[in-house]
C-alpha cells in the first residue's frame, strides 16, 4: 500500500462517528496498520461506511449471542454450551466486497469463524 500508516490515521481521525472513533482506540488498530493489505482497505473511499456498518454488526451479533447465552443458561442440559457462548459461532459475509466489513468482524468478534463470499472473484 503506498499510502502511508499516518495519512490513514489523520483520515479516521477526521471524523466525529462513533464506530470510527471506537476503531481508533482498538488495541488491533496498530496491527492493520502494519499490514499494507489492511491499510489499503482502511484508506478507500468507502471505508468510513464500511467501518460503521461493521460496528453495527458487531453489535447486534453481541446482543444475539448475549440473548442465546441467556436462554442456554436457563436449560441444564447446555451449562457448558452457556460457558462458551461465542465459541463455534460462524458469521457468513454475504456481497462481502472488498472484505473490510468481515475483517473487523474478524478482529472485533475473534472467537468466532467469519467467512466471507461475493460474487465478483476479482475483488482484493
Amino acid at each position: 500500500c503506498t499510502v502511508p500508516t499516518h495519512r490513514v490515521v489523520e483520515r479516521l481521525q477526521r471524523h466525529t462517528d462513533t464506530a470510527v472513533r471506537n476503531l481508533l482506540e482498538e488495541p488491533f488498530l496498530d496491527e492493520m496498520m502494519a499490514r499494507d493489505s489492511e491499510r489499503r482497505l482502511l484508506s478507500t473511499r468507502g471505508a468510513l461506511k464500511e467501518v460503521s456498518e461493521a460496528y453495527a454488526a458487531a453489535s447486534e451479533v453481541r446482543r444475539i449471542l448475549a440473548h442465546l447465552s441467556e436462554k442456554l443458561s436457563t436449560s441444564e442440559s447446555d451449562k457448558g454450551a452457556a460457558a462458551e457462548p461465542n465459541k463455534g459461532v460462524l458469521l457468513l459475509d454475504i456481497c462481502s466486497g472488498k472484505g473490510l466489513v468481515g475483517l473487523l468482524l474478524s478482529r472485533l468478534l475473534p472467537e468466532a469463524h467469519v467467512v466471507m463470499l461475493d460474487v465478483n472473484g476479482d475483488m482484493d
